[in-house]
């Protein structure tokens, strides 16, 4: 960070709250798809 933060003990103003923009825990899907993941180590690279 570049500089100190300077807080002040002045009025917010009219606020605005937001709804909620994230879906409900139970509307997310879970993929149960399984699959592989094949890596080829070579050490000739180190070299």
């Amino acid at each position: 960070m570049s500089g100190k933060i300077e807080y002040k003990d002045e009025p917010l103003g009219e606020l605005k709250v937001t709804p909620d923009f994230l879906p409900r825990p139970e509307d997310l899907v879970f993929r149960d798809e399984e699959g592989t993941v094949e890596r080829e180590l070579n050490h000739g690279w180190t070299s």
